[in-house]
């Protein structure tokens, strides 16, 4: 068995490290955050602000991921974020050293380690947010029920869709209105749309038969991979993949190996969450991925999180689908 990584990946790859208890934690912090709020929201066509032409200015009344108005009489000065996603998206904006709390989980850029934490993404701690009196909270849709209970504290905060690439350039310009960056926001998101023209130009080039199709090992006991709706179902898509998931009814479904057979994906895509290979994949050889060598190891943060950074996991997933494209 053959294992590779995408080549010129514009990230180390680091294989290892995580046992499989803390793996298993991990990925149940995630699915728990999501099951609370009972099922995810439809989200609004776009994430927006009421009375464009003064986007910028104060006092502004945007739209957030959920569909709530979020009124902000002020710029806020003192920022605190509850998702790794928002984290990012605040630090690229360069409005950094603003944030005076945020998540555990919270990892980039690296500056962010000294910051103050609240408490995990899943469960944040309410009362240390109160303490670090912020001007606003920004999270993700699954922290509907907290959001909601900071308002009671007349804390306003603003929530984030995680589900894919045009989520993330949105996010972007919405949390660059909130926090009156809005001139830094569309610099980013302009480059991020750019960047993901010139992936998809060259993906162009494949044939529908040569869209290979593509598993997404998210766990091994039981098999779990990513459904329509996620942020690795939309990359899939974008890189020029065909997710043998797609039809599944649930977000993140179950296979059976007899199932994972049928389907005998052409490429099986795996991060640090996922469990060890040499674990995973017994009795795996009979696959088509196994067998040809196309087994692929992703940066977990890069293809996890709908903010900035998610170009470059597009782009490791495309090189990993389509070698020959990008030489």
């Amino acid at each position: 068995m053959v294992v590779g990584r995408p080549r010129r990946s514009s990230r180390a790859i680091f294989v290892g490290g995580r046992s499989r208890g803390t793996a298993a934690c991990a990925l149940l912090l995630l699915f728990g955050s999501v099951l609370l709020c009972g099922c995810l929201p439809r989200r609004p066509e776009r994430q927006a602000v009421s009375g464009a032409e003064n986007r910028s200015e104060f006092p502004v009344t945007l739209t957030d991921a959920t569909g709530r108005e979020v009124s902000l009489s002020a710029k806020p000065l003192r920022v605190v974020s509850i998702a790794p996603t928002a984290t990012e998206v605040v630090c690229a904006l360069g409005a950094g050293d603003r944030l005076v709390g945020v998540t555990t989980f919270c990892n980039y850029p690296a500056e962010v380690a000294q910051k103050e934490k609240v408490g995990d993404y899943s469960n944040p701690s309410i009362e240390k947010i109160a303490s670090l009196k912020p001007d606003i909270v920004v999270g993700d849709f699954v922290h509907t029920e907290l959001a909601s209970r900071l308002g009671g504290l007349g804390i306003p905060s603003l929530l984030l869709n995680s589900r894919g690439v045009s989520d993330a350039v949105s996010a972007v310009r919405l949390v660059g209105r909130a926090l009156g960056e809005s001139e830094a926001a569309e610099s980013v998101s302009r480059a991020m749309e750019s960047r993901v023209r010139r992936i998809t130009d060259k993906l162009a080039a494949a044939s529908d038969r040569s869209r290979p199709t593509v598993f997404h090992l998210m766990w091994h006991e039981p098999i779990m991979t990513s459904g329509p709706g996620t942020i690795m179902d939309d990359l899939i898509a974008l890189a020029g993949g065909v997710n043998v998931a797609a039809d599944a009814k649930t977000l993140y479904p179950e296979y059976s190996l007899e199932a994972l057979f049928a389907k005998d994906p052409d490429v099986i895509v795996y991060t640090i969450h996922s469990a060890p290979l040499e674990i995973a994949l017994k009795g795996w050889t009979r696959l088509r991925a196994v067998k040809e060598g196309r087994v692929f190891l992703l940066t977990d943060d890069l293809v996890s999180r709908a903010g900035p950074r998610i170009v470059d996991g597009l782009e490791e997933l495309a090189r990993a689908l389509h070698p020959s494209l990008f030489e």
